[in-house]
Parts: structure tokens; C-alpha cells; sequence
């Protein structure tokens, strides 16, 4: 609730039923009761304008208090326009030739924010903060394939113990909401002290990966074998994902990389699930050296999947 200047309100009401009420002959004033009451409608751009309209019966003068502290307001049917989301209790007193009545509503406002021109997040939890959202899988898992993938502090982190060298698993979630044709912004903030053979690959598929070995056809691709088009990883990176794979790493297949250097990507009803859907697959691995995660692993928040809008 948004706090408000009492003592200038009541002091203006004052002045108004004083000078409503004061008779050079003392006579006593009679008229028809007032009753107060409005309405009000809310802006559909959720830019905090609101129109308020009275239908007070019997009265004199109208007198508006929005509060949010702003001035009071004597129009019959004014708009008022708040600066913040809030529930503001909104009074409208009536007053007749002798008395007078007071109507209070309680208005909720929701003022968006500017979005950038990107849509919202499709990606439930990108930020971490629910475990729940997301699923690890093993691709296989035998003595071999051992790992150390965690959620720590609202971040999830990639890293493998000590001394073993093959791994492989993916982390996903079943994004929903997209249609064919529409372009769409990815992001993704990953973080790691430098890693060596460790490839870290973002898939958009439209199979669930608990039946899909999902071959080929990253997205994004970065990796750290040390030879031509694997080098993006091995020193320290900390950023988007899409600028780091673009600094030293090459997808194993140009014509499967369907995404912009900037992250933004179309897809086909192909491409898609039958719902609109697609599954967002990190598929980590590492082997065929000396690997390593980094001091603290490889750490992933911030993930978005966002439409870009006209």
C-alpha cells in the first residue's frame, strides 16, 4: 500500500465541507443526501493509466484521492495515471449541500516493464533457483561415466572427479510456447577457470533425450581439444555462450548449426513438437585426454528463450 499525505487531504476536505457549510445568516441548509460511487477502468497497456468515472447522486462537488500521495482531484470523472505496480485504496467523496459520503475502492495496478523488445522467458527457471524445472541424465552409466553436476548457489555446475576422464550426460527441460516462423532470442551465462577436453553443446530438439542420443546438430558448440575450431574453452571465459562459441570454436556440422552468431533462431512445425515445444538439451561431455572442468567447473544460469518482437 502506497502511503499518502493525510494531513493536507483532510485539511482540503476541510476547507471544502467548511465553506459548504458556513451561512452568513445561520439559517439551516437542507438538500437531498449525497451518495457516492464510481467506476474505473485500467488502461490495457499496463502503463499505470487509469480512468475513473463517478455516478454520485445528489452531489456538489466530487473529490478524488488516488492514493499514491498525489494531488487531490475536484473533476468528475478524472484520469489518473500511477508510477508504480501497487494496490492504491482510492476514495471519492461526495459532497452535497449539507452532508456528504465517501466511496473507497481498492485499485490494482500493474505497470510492465520495458522488455527490450524480447518477449518473456519460455525457459521455466533459467536462473536456477528451482531444482525442480530441470532433469540430469546420465547418456550412459556405467563405472565409466562418473560426474559431479550439482545446483549450487542458484547456478548449476558441470565437473567430474578427479582423475576420470570419460563422461557425458544431458541437462534439459521441455521448453513450451513456440510457433513456427516466429524468431526467438537464446541466452545462456556459463562460466569456468578454462577447461581441456570437455565439449559443452545446447540442443533444440523436438524428441524427449530419455529415448534420443541427440548426435550432431548443436546450436551452440564449444569445446577445448586444443585444435583448429576447439579452442573457445581452454582459457578462463565468463559470459553469453553465443560469443564465447563464436571465439576459437567451429560446430561440428555448419549445416545443422540452425542459430545466429547473436542467438537468435527460427524453426520449422518440423522442428517442433506436436504441442509447440521444443527440448532444451545441454549435452556435456568430456575424454580422449587430459580433461578438466575447470577449479570449480563449468557454471550455467541465466538461460532464456525469448521472442524477439516487431
Amino acid at each position: 500500500m502506497k502511503t499518502m499525505n493525510y494531513f493536507v487531504k483532510i485539511s482540503a476536505y476541510a476547507l471544502l465541507l467548511g465553506a459548504l457549510s458556513c451561512s452568513s445568516d445561520d439559517t439551516e441548509m437542507e438538500g437531498p443526501m449525497p451518495v457516492a460511487n464510481f467506476t474505473y477502468e485500467i488502461s490495457e497497456e499496463n502503463d499505470g493509466t487509469v480512468t475513473f468515472t463517478s455516478s454520485s447522486e445528489n452531489k456538489v462537488t466530487s473529490v478524488w484521492d488516488f492514493g499514491d500521495g498525489s494531488d487531490i482531484s475536484q473533476e468528475d470523472h478524472p484520469i489518473h495515471t500511477y508510477l508504480e505496480t501497487g494496490t492504491y485504496e482510492v476514495s471519492l467523496t461526495a459532497i452535497g449541500e449539507t452532508s456528504s459520503d465517501i466511496m473507497v475502492k481498492q485499485v490494482d495496478v500493474v505497470i510492465e516493464e520495458d522488455n527490450g523488445g524480447f518477449g518473456d522467458n519460455l525457459v521455466t527457471s533459467g536462473d536456477m533457483t528451482d531444482e525442480t524445472a530441470w532433469t540430469l541424465r546420465q547418456v550412459w552409466a556405467d563405472e565409466g561415466n562418473e560426474i559431479l553436476h550439482e545446483f549450487i548457489d542458484e547456478t548449476f555446475v558441470f565437473d567430474i572427479p578427479e582423475g576420470n576422464e570419460y563422461s557425458s550426460s544431458f541437462f534439459y527441460q521441455k521448453v513450451s510456447g513456440l510457433e513456427a516462423g516466429k524468431t526467438y532470442q537464446f541466452n545462456a551465462h556459463v562460466k569456468s577457470s578454462g577447461t581441456s577436453s570437455v565439449w559443452f553443446e545446447v540442443h533444440f530438439g523436438n524428441e524427449d533425450p530419455e529415448s534420443g542420443a541427440y548426435e550432431g546438430g548443436a546450436r551452440v558448440y564449444m569445446s577445448s581439444f586444443g585444435g583448429e575450431g576447439s579452442t573457445c574453452s581452454v582459457d578462463a571465459f565468463d559470459g553469453d555462450i553465443n560469443a564465447i562459441s563464436q571465439n576459437g570454436c567451429a560446430n561440428p556440422d555448419e549445416s545443422e548449426k540452425l542459430i545466429n552468431a547473436d542467438g537468435t533462431f527460427t524453426l520449422t512445425a518440423e522442428e517442433l513438437t506436436e504441442d509447440g515445444s521444443i527440448y532444451l538439451v545441454f549435452k556435456v561431455g568430456s575424454g580422449w585426454g587430459t580433461v578438466n572442468f575447470g577449479d570449480e567447473g563449468i557454471a550455467l544460469d541465466e538461460v532464456s528463450i525469448k521472442e524477439v518482437l516487431d
